[in-house]
């Protein structure tokens, strides 16, 4: 009965044995291809934002060109750096915002021609240029893209001296507003002191005598 009882035992610890070993073995089944479904998602994410994120190249870019904060770059490009914040975290962009941005980087993309480091290129920025003495980051953040255009791939000359401050300045606002007008010197309807004196003219000339 010792015996029988032995082998029983036996029995039932080789077949606790036997389920461990397939537990771990399914486990170990499930580990490798959940591993593999999460390589195939972080493949597919990447692929995906590749593919379709070029405006956050852009503003990578835009950062290691001039080394400025994100705030300074949101000013730049018309948004605020919550924002470029939420673009990062996967919202999409709206159109007009991918158009200003896409300039702002074409722009600066021919400054760094003439100015390569980060540290030339926030200086340029921040230089007032032209007669009217704003800077090209003033320029790229009121939209006139023409202007910022131009003085990206132009060069002062060193001769050139400064714009006087009373240039900057801003303009009354009576002028702003339309209120001063141009007035013409229009002559009276009637002008009574020289009617009087072309009246004593002809008296005078009636009362000399007749030769």
């Amino acid at each position: 009965m010792q015996v029988q009882r032995d082998q029983s035992q036996e029995e039932l610890i080789q077949a606790l044995r036997r389920q461990i070993d397939e537990l771990t073995e399914a486990n170990r089944f499930l580990r490798e291809q959940l591993a593999r479904k999460e390589q195939l998602i972080a493949h597919v994410q990447s692929t995906a934002t590749d593919s379709s994120s070029p405006h956050l190249d852009a503003v990578q870019w835009i950062k290691a060109a001039t080394g400025l904060s994100q705030e300074r770059i949101g000013r730049l490009i018309g948004v605020t750096r919550q924002t470029i914040n939420r673009w990062e975290n996967g919202e999409p962009i709206t159109d007009n915002n991918r158009r200003h941005l896409f300039v702002v980087r074409e722009i600066l993309g021919r400054a760094t021609l003439q100015h390569p480091t980060p540290a030339q290129l926030a200086t340029w920025l921040d230089t007032p240029r032209g007669a009217d003495g704003h800077t090209p980051a003033e320029l790229l953040e009121a939209e006139e893209f023409d202007r910022a255009r131009y003085l990206a791939i132009s060069t002062p000359s060193p001769n050139l001296a400064p714009p006087p401050e009373w240039v900057r300045r801003p303009i009354p606002e009576a002028f702003r507003a339309g209120a001063e007008h141009r007035r013409e010197a229009w002559p009276p309807e009637q002008d009574d002191e020289l009617a009087d004196l072309i009246d004593d003219e002809d008296e005078e000339w009636e009362e000399l005598p007749n030769t």
